[in-house]
């Protein structure tokens, strides 16, 4: 069932206490901490922050360096309620091996933060010197840097024809990485290849939106390769790797040489939730060299705390427990490698080559988005033709589950808290198709169900239905008509197993599915079912992970039963990649107002969104509405009319006075979709209706004002007339 195959840019510049190599050993200086700071847009958008510089210097036994190769990627996505924008630039460079040199790249979207859309930018550097006296030595730094933040956007924001994501689906992600490759060429060589490398700390890790799918990731890996030029066989070793994880909150984890103007490199951390993880250990490293260094936090405390061999003598680690500020030393440590290289005595020799790799990635959401996605990437452009890979936990074999609508189906818990109710918005979705064409979407359907409770044990179904797709297109190809579905192909994220990071067959790619069309979400635990159809023979497979506090489930459509999704090599309980946006509701269902069906066989719902502060706009939205139909938002203090009006077909349950907003200057007039959701700003503090006099003003409510809302409608049933949503009362505060 599931799929378990086996198998502003800124110059960097060199580090001013940069050690001088030793001949005749590699000398070799990744991230030292300089404290770098972000060439950051104004503070409406600043989000998550990433910012790591690998600083270099390569003596290479006295050999001649053959070349020099920096390769990047950067990549900047942005979404906002009535817009998308994406960019990619991909390079290697062939460098020059003779004096200085400098390159960057770039890409930022909606750089202008007077347009309240969502933000992205990502950058890639390198700066280099090679000794001009012969080109057996180089030093510099490769760095990437960049940031997200996702805005809610205005109600004019992009200027789309249509949009039916609500304010709390913008999203916006930034990913980079720069790579440099120094190879050098010893013919004839007898004697094991060897050199010294002095690791340390050069970034920092901030995510500065609280939002539970909000996360930054950096990862610096240092690699060296060998080649022998006589058997072709060519061996690769990872000699040590430094990774950080900062999400679900606000703060930053900092390795810095300078913390505080001080002379002591210290790791510091202020993120409430956060992984970080120092790791020495190959081979081709003596054992003795060897040590892990890893904490993790998880809501505002420490718990992992891990320190063996070189760093088992650090002092002021955090144990388990201990709340999640901390500080301690953590300075640059030395290690010696040895490669097992057999003597050549041909001409042919051994090519070596050290790599330096930093990249790293961010991902923002708007603030309280109740349900995040587990990390889709695992590590950044060592796949298929530099993209990025997403690989299954260490001791797992499935790479994706069968979602296909006719053969099984997978499902999220979700858990409402006690407080305001919940309207789901729309979830997004990373999938594959096997061996599906590069560039082209070929996921074109999608279902949903909602479950009250677990399907497996009692569970309730409550809303939606296998039939009707709920893949809604914002930007097609000519061919495919309207409303059918939304994906993103180019998401440049390959599933593979960590053995084989180049396969090419899972090329990710994610579906925008809408869930406005399903009941209010009250306190308790539900499950969100899904399916999928794709074009070609291959079937779709949603993406496992295991950051999971609740599993998610599986569904045999043949044999109707359901089960805990788990690996089926580890057998350990897995979720799936999945972000569902959601938004608490403002306002108590007036229990006396039953509003009657319109001409969908349905009556029409409302949500209100928004702070239910006097002097703040309200999003008003409403559901199952008839197609194509206009309206706009009513609201009064005085609810408990209830009454069918003259030549309507619906009741109407605020008494006078009753305020409209149905300025069409002020864009109040909505007009209901093809699924019959419509969205309009209505006002609780301050008149959004015109000053000309063409309308009378809506009076501000105060604080403690109670103010009931319906929203109005024409309708065909079959002749023409109107009809009212249900009430809502919000009491502002």
């Amino acid at each position: 069932m599931q799929d378990n195959e086996h198998q502003p840019t800124r110059s960097a510049h060199a580090h001013p206490d940069r050690p001088t190599p030793s001949s005749p050993y590699l000398r070799l200086i990744p991230c030292l901490l300089t404290g770098l700071a972000l060439a950051s847009p104004p503070a409406s958008t600043q989000g998550n922050d990433y910012d790591c510089s690998d600083y270099f210097d390569i003596s290479n036994c006295g050999f001649h360096i053959d070349s020099i190769t920096w390769s990047y990627k950067v990549k900047a996505k942005a979404r906002t309620r009535k817009c998308k924008d994406k960019g990619k630039l991909r390079d290697s460079v062939q460098l020059s091996i003779l004096g200085p040199d400098s390159d960057s790249a770039g890409v930022v979207f909606s750089p202008d933060p007077g347009e309240r859309e969502s933000y992205a930018a990502a950058h890639s550097e390198i700066s280099y010197t090679i000794d001009p006296a012969d080109n057996t030595r180089v030093h510099g730094s490769v760095r990437a840097h960049g940031t997200s933040f996702a805005d809610l956007g205005d109600e004019d924001s992009c200027h789309s024809t249509f949009s039916w994501f609500s304010r709390k689906s913008a999203r916006a992600k930034a990913k980079s990485w720069s790579k440099v490759v120094v190879k050098w060429f010893e013919p004839g060589l007898q004697q094991l290849v060897c050199g010294v490398i002095t690791t340390g700390g050069s970034w920092i890790n901030k995510s500065r939106r609280v939002g539970d799918g909000t996360r930054s990731v950096i990862r610096d890996p240092v690699v060296v390769r060998h080649t022998d030029e006589e058997t072709g066989v060519v061996s690769t070793w990872e000699l040590s790797h430094v990774r950080s994880v900062v999400g679900r909150g606000t703060g930053f984890t900092q390795w810095d040489r300078y913390f505080q103007d001080t002379a002591v490199q210290m790791l510091v951390n202020t993120a409430e939730n956060m992984t970080f993880e120092f790791v020495i250990e190959s081979p081709v490293i003596d054992n003795t060299e060897w040590g892990t260094l890893r904490i993790a936090v998880k809501d505002s405390v420490v718990t992992e705390s891990v320190q063996t061999g070189v760093f088992a003598t650090l002092t002021g680690v955090p144990a388990v427990g201990h709340p999640y500020l901390f500080m301690f030393p953590l300075p640059d440590y030395q290690y010696t490698f040895n490669l097992p290289v057999q003597p050549n005595p041909l001409i042919l020799g051994h090519g070596v080559e050290v790599i330096i790799d930093c990249g790293a990635h961010n991902l923002g959401i708007p603030d309280d988005n109740p349900y995040s996605e587990c990390t889709l990437l695992t590590d950044l452009g060592i796949g298929f033709e530099d993209s990025d890979i997403s690989t299954p936990e260490t001791g797992d074999i499935d790479l994706g589950f069968n979602a296909h609508v006719d053969r099984s189906h997978v499902a999220v818990p979700l858990e409402v808290p006690a407080g305001r109710d919940v309207r789901l918005d729309a979830m997004i979705v990373p999938l594959f198709q096997r061996n599906a064409p590069p560039g082209v979407a070929t996921i074109n359907a999608a279902y949903v169900q909602l479950w009250s409770g677990d399907p497996m044990s009692g569970g309730t179904l409550i809303g939606g239905d296998m039939t009707t797709n709920v893949l809604a297109l914002e930007d097609h190809p000519p061919e495919v008509p309207p409303f059918l579905y939304d994906v993103d192909e180019d998401v440049d994220v390959y599933r593979v197993h960590a053995t084989s990071p180049t396969n090419a067959q899972r090329r990710v790619q994610e579906a925008f599915v809408r869930l406005d069309g399903l009941p209010l979400l009250t306190n308790g635990t539900y499950y969100l079912e899904m399916a999928f159809e794709s074009t070609g023979p291959e079937e779709p497979e949603v993406i496992p992970c295991n950051d999971v506090e609740q599993p998610g489930r599986v569904y045999d459509v043949v044999g109707n039963a359901w089960q805990v999704a788990q690996d089926s090599l580890s057998n350990r309980p897995v979720h799936f990649i999945v972000t569902v946006f959601a938004e608490e509701q403002i306002g108590d269902m007036d229990p006396n107002c039953d509003p009657l069906s319109n001409s969908t066989g349905l009556p029409a719902m409302i949500a209100l969104t928004g702070t239910g502060t006097a002097g703040d706009l309200l999003l008003g939205t409403c559901f199952q509405g008839p197609p194509a139909n206009f309206g706009y938002f009513i609201s009064g203090p005085n609810p408990g009319l209830y009454i069918v009006p003259p030549g309507s077909s619906g009741i109407i349950c605020i008494g006078p006075p009753a305020f409209r907003y149905n300025s069409a200057a002020l864009g109040q007039v909505f007009q209901f979709d093809p699924f019959g959701v419509s969205q309009a700003q209505v006002g609780g503090g301050r008149s959004l209706l015109p000053t000309d006099g063409s309308y009378a003003p809506v009076p501000a409510a105060m604080a403690g004002e109670s103010r009931a809302f319906q929203a109005w409608f024409r309708d065909f049933n079959p002749a023409q007339t109107s009809n009212f949503s249900e009430s809502k009362i919000v009491m502002f505060q």
